[in-house]
């Protein structure tokens, strides 16, 4: 998984001690490399260093200040049927509730679930992330110009 400046590197369990001084080793030559020697430690420097940028947009939930983009979601074991459904333009469905997932990837974690109604500040995030070039799993229309959502 990787955006433009963050990668998640895995470990299997066939990995070896040797692969991961390998991997560091690496990671120290390409941060020599760039003149990168200042290691970030925690998610306060991270997060300085996303604001700073002028075109970076995370796809992380968690690093924005002050915004509440979610509300408490009731939810049900009922399942959704695809008739009580309806599609209409992503910047017409602040208000209305979803019919499905909205998972900016990475980190593949659900920004909206199904149920939970769309504020316009979601709406205007997931608009943003989109004109970005974010990814997106759990929707019906991959490039979020339409989202499914629930008959009134």
């Amino acid at each position: 998984m990787s955006d433009e400046r963050y990668v998640v590197l895995l470990f299997s369990l066939g990995s070896t001690v040797q692969d991961a001084q390998h991997l560091l080793q690496a990671l120290h030559h390409i941060s020599s490399a760039d003149g990168h020697e200042q290691v970030q430690s925690n998610a306060e420097s991270s997060h300085q260093l996303a604001k700073g940028s002028a075109h970076y947009i995370s796809t992380w939930n968690n690093l924005q200040e002050n915004t509440c983009y979610s509300e408490p979601i009731s939810f049900t074991l009922q399942p959704i049927v695809e008739t009580d459904t309806i599609n209409v333009p992503i910047k017409e469905s602040a208000g209305c509730r979803s019919a499905e997932m909205v998972i900016p990837y990475p980190p593949g974690i659900p920004l909206v679930y199904p149920g939970e109604r769309l504020s316009p500040s979601m709406v205007a995030r997931i608009q943003l992330l989109r004109d970005e070039g974010a990814k997106f799993h759990g929707v019906s229309d991959a490039s979020l110009q339409v989202l499914k959502v629930m008959k009134n």
